[in-house]
This record gives C-alpha cells, structure tokens and sequence, in this order.
C-alpha cells in the first residue's frame, strides 16, 4: 500500500552532528547538533528546517529536549531538525549572528539562508505546538486544481520546464508533497487534484484503481499528455527522479524505468523509527497521550476514539493543551482572582436564537464572559494588527468601527488611515484628504526603518484609487513574504447595491491581492465584480466561490448581508432556513467557505494527514469531496440605514479567527473565554465547525447585538431626528439628512460589553450551520 511505502521513508537526515558531550540530544536522536560550519551546510536554500538554539547547563532545557524529539520524529524525514549548544565557545559567534538572546530559542528557516527566518514566540513549547509550528509554515508553491477540466491547460502553459501531478484520494494536500515543492520551485511546476472515485484519473487516460491509491503523472515541457511514475512514492525515491529529469541525464521514460526497477529495503534503524511514527500517528487520532508507551497501555486499557471526548482537543505528541484545574465536584475552580464582580454591569440582552441555531452538544460547556483581567496583558502585546482603512473624525466607519471593538478585545492596533474626513459620506457633505501613495510609501518606510512593523495580523479595508490600493497591495505582499504565518483579512470594499463607490480601476488591483489573503469579506455585490459573475441562482454562486477558492486561491470567504431572495431561500435546508413560525421578519443571509479542514478531519486525518499521500478514510462527509465547507446562518433584519457595520464585522471575524495552522490563541478569546477550562478556540470545538464558521458566529451575533442597540437609541430620538429617508426633502434641508445619520451612528461605547462578550453564552450565540449539500448540483 502506499500509505505503507511512504511510511518508510525514513531516510536519515545528514549526517552533520558533530562531537559535543554536552549536548542534550544523543547521537543516535534525531536531532541533529550542529556546529558553526554544519550550520552552513545544513540550511539548504530549498528545504525548510527547524533548529533549537539552547544552552544544555539550563535544567528546563531537558524538558524540551523531550518535546523536541517528539517533534523531529513526527517531522521526519521531511523538515530536518537541528540544535546547536550556545554553551560552548565555537559556537556563540554564530549564536551572536542569529541574535539569539535567550534561551531556549526556537528558529524556522523555511527556505534555508534565502529566505528570513521565523522565531517560535510561543510560551507553550509542546511537541505538538513545535510540530504544527514547523509544519504548516513550509512554502506552498502547489497549484491545486479543483476540476479535472483545469489540469490540461496548466500543463500545456509549461514551456520551459516539467509539470508533476498528483492525484489523490485525500482532500488534504499532503506534507511531502509541499516540501517537494519547495525544494524543486522553479524548476519543475507542481500541483495536486483530489480524485476521490477514480473518475479524474479516467479523464486523464488512467486506470480509476490500481493498487496505489494515489498516482503521480508527468508532463514533458509544453506537453498535455503525460505518463505515470511508476516508481516508490517516497522523498528521497521521488527527489532521485526529479533530479534525473531536471538535469535531462537521461530521457522521461529511461528514468522512470530505472525509479520502477528500484527496490527499498529498510534496515532495523529504519523499521524502529517507522514503527515510533506510525504509534505517533494513531496517538493523535484517538486524541493524544503523554507519551507512546502511554498509548499503547490506553489501548490495551480499552480506550479507543472516546479518549477524545473524555480529553478534549488532541495535544499531538505530548500532553493535552494546559487546562485549569477542577474542583472535586466538577465545577470550576476558584475565580476570585480573575473576575472582578464588584462593580454591577448593565446587563445586555442578546437577541433570541432560534432553536436551529443552538450550540453545538460539544460548545454547550464553553463559557464566552468577559471581565476584567491582567494576567494575559503581557502575552497580548505580540499580537498587533496593522489596520489600513479610512477615518473619520465624527462617527464610526472604518478605523473608526474596527480598531475599538479589536482594542477592545485585546489587541494592540497599528492604524494607518486611508483617508481623514470629517464624517461619512451619508451625511450629504464631508470634508477632508486622502493618502496618496508617495505618503503611504513614506509612512512604510519610516515605519521599517525604525523597525516598528511587526504585526501579526492584517486588516485592509477602504482604500481609494488605484494608485494608493498599488501601494498598499505592494506592502501586503513584502509582509507576507517576511512573516507567512501572519493572518490577513481583505475587505475589498468597492460597492454595494449594484453600484460602484471607488473608481473601476481599483478591480484588477484587488484581483491581484486576493492570493495574499487568508481571509476575504466581500459583500454580495463585491464577490459579482471580483469574480465577474451575475449571482443569479445556485449555479451562479457556486461557480463565483470556486473562482475565489480555484482561481485566486482565496482559502476562507465570508459574504455578509446577503439579500435573502426568492431562489436561495428555497436551497436553504431546514436547519439553515428562518423559523417557519415567523412569517412577518425579513433576513439576511450570511455564508462562509472555507477550504480549511473542520474538526472533525483533523481528528480523523491524524498527525495533518501528513504522513501519507493515500489515506483512503471510509467516511466522508458531503462538504468533504468539494471545493471548500460552507456553514450559512440567517440573521433578522434590522430596519433603517446604519453605515460602518461591515467595518465592524470585518474586525470581529479577524479578531476571532484561530487558523488550524496557528497553535497559539489569540487575545480575543483569552479574554471571553477566562472563566472557561477550555483553550481557544474551544477545547471541545463542534466537530462540523471551520476556524472561520467559529469566527463569524461570534463576529454575527456581537454585530447585531450592537445593531440592536443602536435601533433602540435611534428610535428613542425626537421625531424631527429619526424621519426617513426621502431624498427629495433631504435636498431642500440637508440637516434633516445630517440628523438621521447622526442618531444611527454605531453605539460601539455603549456597546462594548457586547464586544468583550460579557454575558454571552453557548446558547445565544448564532453558531452558523453547516450546509452538507451546497456543492451537490443536482
């Protein structure tokens, strides 16, 4: 079997140890020490390693130690992984360079020396968080076809070099497959395509079956019809026939008749590394354990898949994530040192949910309160978000709408301005300037000059004119670059209702940007002109979200207030669709895709998936074998015109947002979740839940609990300031405008309990559903 084959490729990483007594991990580990001239020769520029830089005399050293072997096995032989002792006198030269400053430091280097490195500033040093750390920050330079239709134009548009395919039953791009990639970019062009059923291989000219569940095809430079590797599927196998037909030694078919004639014999070194991997392995699918002997014990003691749900989230090779103790009766422990309830709170009153949107069994027991506490002050200031948006000086759009609420939840917020007007353009008349791009060019490069830009989180929104959106998307780009693992969410903020607000040729800027995102918010009419597609029915707004997802590979879309019209509501399944009692309130529809995997997969797949590029799982779910998972809620309307509520939301779906490649927590749930056991997002997360279905439930329901604020203030005005809309009158007394507008400004102050979360439980918030048959057109 494949899985078995790839299992084996265990090949040891180089031999690059040197000699060093002191050093805290043995010859026979495998991680390898390193010294000042090894260092060199083993930061290839196309592999990503990952290196601990410790000094061995340090007694907390050794538990680290055991994490890190933990680690490096479950890397093996794919990220290579290193230490280098600081203690002795050779090496604190090239300890001085890395500016190493405390110990233990923990370096990525994802593209050897060529690249900047990355520097693990995480308090939980697991093997777990290492191994995720590590892993999910390896460049991707893997095109992923979705539809089998794509694949013969891509490799036709291949003149100058080779073009690789991988089909495969997993809907998880498998690590071997990414670190091939990286070390062979711009050499040969690489993608994958999931071919659940056989029915893609059919269409290429390939058997469906086959005793290997997954088939590598090769196109010849220029050419749309390839042939298969027939040979081990493993790296140093596959890293052998790359070679061969990248320097053209010998021609495509000689080399893979000599990678077919190969035969791989392991030896006992080998046999006893797969065997601790593979252990590994089902560790953390049945949910983890301190350590393998304690796995194979629970086995033997009767506990299977449940461990899980007895346990909570899996901590992959070591211990569970940290939990707070409980009290002999199960009940939380003592809280008077977080929560300060001396002071009365203004109880807030969250809109009723409907039964259909209750938690989910596995969210019931997480808590969602805020209060005040200083304890995590100081974790919170590495997590900066670098908000570049409009300003106003009256009012709450924009800056004005996003950088309060994440304050609010934690964050410190890095503020460029787009614009600085007096007020929103709803008022009829405004006031002000807008950046030009030599100002913003000039902002940046103060701002790297004095090495103030450092964010961990990016949030772009209104930007006018095409030249100021150039600049911004140019400064984007170089932090994604320098910093992979950031989190960036695009509002692309052109229109609404049909009509364009900025001038049209900011389109093709946003175009761009869009693969530089880990999130986009678009409203429904943005997601039409970024996509060039008339949403008109089902068929329409598929295809629309696998062009973002394809296309300009966008991996989480979330389209807000969407108008709930005749044909959508009518896709809608019960447990998605308004309440069938409630005839009289209009809705509005939010939507969520993500190509990120749910809980439930990352359970099921083990240690990522990553050990196998043929994983046949035998159940999967209906959103598994499309283009992304789509979760959908529906959400009441408020009357009247409110501007700044997609600034407001766009914020909150960041601030909530935990990528599954991110291990460590952010702020935000730190702070709602404090008088919960759970670690966030939530240790017991719904199985059926995306990291951005999570985000944007909390981000719905604090959204309209302010809106629902703001209508109570609004409606309690003098009747000459709450008088609708009626452009006519407007015209002839535009304070009549200006006072309506000034009543509906967001009550983000009066608010901001809501925000924080205080008093929001499980049970009010508008979890959203999944939606199991979107994908499905018939």
């Amino acid at each position: 079997m494949l899985s078995q084959l790839v299992l084996l490729c265990v090949t040891l990483a180089p031999s690059l140890a040197s000699a060093d007594a002191s050093s805290l991990f043995g010859e026979d580990s495998l991680v390898k020490t390193l010294d000042s001239n090894s260092f060199k020769t083993a930061l290839e520029p196309n592999q990503t390693s990952m290196i601990a830089f410790i000094s061995p005399t340090n007694v907390d050293h050794k538990e680290l130690a055991s994490d890190f072997e933990k680690a490096a096995l479950g890397l093996h032989p794919f990220i290579p992984v290193y230490a280098v002792n600081c203690d002795k006198e050779t090496n604190r030269k090239l300890c001085k360079e890395e500016l190493i400053e405390k110990y233990p430091t923990v370096k990525l280097f994802p593209r050897g020396k060529t690249a900047p490195s990355l520097v693990y500033d995480d308090s939980n040093e697991s093997s777990s968080a290492f191994y995720y750390w590590a892993s999910r920050r390896i460049p991707n330079y893997v095109t992923k076809h979705y539809h089998v239709e794509n694949i013969e134009p891509w490799a036709k548009e291949m003149k100058d070099r080779h073009a690789v395919l991988l089909l495969s039953k997993d809907k998880k791009l498998p690590l071997l497959w990414k670190v091939l990639a990286n070390k062979y970019g711009g050499q040969l062009e690489m993608a994958y395509h999931r071919d659940r059923k056989g029915k893609s291989s059919v269409k290429l000219g390939m058997e469906a079956g086959g005793k290997k569940e997954a088939k590598i095809l090769v196109y010849s430079a220029g050419s749309a019809t390839p042939f298969r590797y027939e040979g081990i599927q493993k790296l140093d196998s596959l890293s052998r026939f790359f070679d061969t037909i990248i320097s053209s030694t010998a021609d495509l078919k000689t080399a893979n008749k000599k990678a077919r004639e190969e035969e791989f014999i392991p030896d006992e070194k080998e046999l006893e590394i797969e065997r601790k991997q593979e252990a590994q392995r089902l560790a953390l699918a049945h949910g983890g354990f301190a350590s393998l002997i304690d796995f194979e014990q629970a086995i033997k003691d009767g506990h299977g898949a449940d461990w899980h749900d007895i346990n909570g989230y899996p901590g992959m090779m070591g211990e569970p994530p940290a939990r707070r103790k409980k009290d002999e009766d199960g009940e939380d422990g003592d809280d008077s040192q977080v929560v300060d309830d001396s002071e009365e709170k203004e109880e807030i009153h969250y809109p009723t949910v409907p039964a259909s949107s209750s938690p989910p069994p596995s969210i019931a027991s997480a808590r969602y309160n805020s209060a005040k506490d200083t304890r995590n002050l100081t974790s919170m200031t590495s997590e900066r978000i670098l908000s570049i948006q409009s300003h106003v000086v009256f009012g709450y759009v924009g800056g004005r709408a996003a950088v309060f609420p994440l304050q609010c939840l934690g964050y410190d917020v890095d503020v460029v301005n787009t614009v600085n007007f007096s007020n929103h353009a709803g008022y009829g008349r405004s006031g002000g300037t807008k950046a030009t791009a030599s100002e913003i060019n000039a902002m940046f490069d103060a701002l790297e000059q004095n090495e103030l830009l450092m964010p961990t989180r990016l949030l772009t929104g209104y930007i006018p004119g095409a030249e100021a959106l150039s600049a911004i998307a140019k400064i984007a780009e170089k932090l994604r670059k320098e910093r992979p693992e950031m989190i960036y969410l695009l509002d692309p903020v052109m229109g609404d209702a049909g009509k364009l607000y900025v001038a049209a040729d900011v389109i093709p800027v946003y175009r761009q940007m869009l693969p530089l995102a880990t999130i986009i918010t678009p409203n429904w009419y943005e997601v039409e002109v970024l996509t060039d597609t008339a949403i008109v029915d089902m068929t329409s707004l598929r295809q629309a979200l696998s062009t973002l997802h394809e296309k300009y590979r966008v991996p989480n879309v979330v389209i807000s207030s969407i108008p709930l019209k005749t044909w959508l509501l009518a896709a809608l399944p019960p447990s998605i669709s308004p309440p069938i009692s409630d005839d009289e309130s209009e809705y509005l529809f939010c939507l969520t895709s993500s190509t990120e995997p749910t809980a439930s997969e990352i359970h099921t797949n083990g240690i990522d998936g990553q050990h196998t590029i043929g994983n046949n799982h035998s159940t999967l779910s209906p959103a598994q074998r499309y283009p992304s998972t789509v979760h959908a809620a529906c959400v009441p309307l408020i009357p009247g015109y409110f501007s700044g509520v997609g600034d407001l939301f766009s914020a909150l779906v960041l601030a909530h947002y935990h990528s599954n490649t991110v291990p460590r927590p952010s702020p935000s749930d730190k702070l709602i979740s404090q008088r919960s056991q759970s670690p966030s997002p939530p240790a017991k997360l719904s199985c059926s839940l995306t990291p951005l279905s999570y985000a944007a439930s909390l981000a719905v329901t604090k959204t309209h609990a302010i809106l629902v604020k703001t209508h109570e203030y609004a409606s309690s005005l003098p009747p000459d300031e709450r008088q609708p809309s009626d452009d006519e009158l407007d015209n002839k007394n535009p304070m009549r405008r200006v006072k309506r507008m000034r009543g509906r400004e967001l009550a983000l102050i009066q608010g901001q309990d809501a925000i924080r979360g205080v008093g929001l439980t499980p049970e009010n918030v508008r979890w959203m559903g999944e939606w199991d048959a979107f994908w499905d057109s018939s």
